[in-house]
């Protein structure tokens, strides 16, 4: 739980981390609901530019879309 309250960090290396270490997919619900002093445009944002760095893999679309780290980034 010290992920989620570390102030050290910033909101978008929260957010990172929060994929980095969930099991499997997530849903940017999920991620918002872990961290709710993050908000929603934050969260989308960080979620935008990891995709483009291709830290993180988007899979579907829409309301259904899930994210999951990218083992390669490992």
């Amino acid at each position: 739980m010290k992920l989620l309250t570390d102030k050290e960090l910033s909101k978008p290396d929260r957010v990172r981390e929060i994929i980095k270490h969930n099991l499997g997919p997530i849903t940017k619900t999920e991620i918002l609901n872990k961290c709710p002093d993050i908000s929603q445009i934050t969260v989308q944002r960080a979620l935008i530019d990891l995709t483009n760095k291709e830290d993180i893999i988007k899979l579907g679309g829409g309301r259904y879309t899930k994210y999951i780290w990218n083992e390669e980034k490992r």
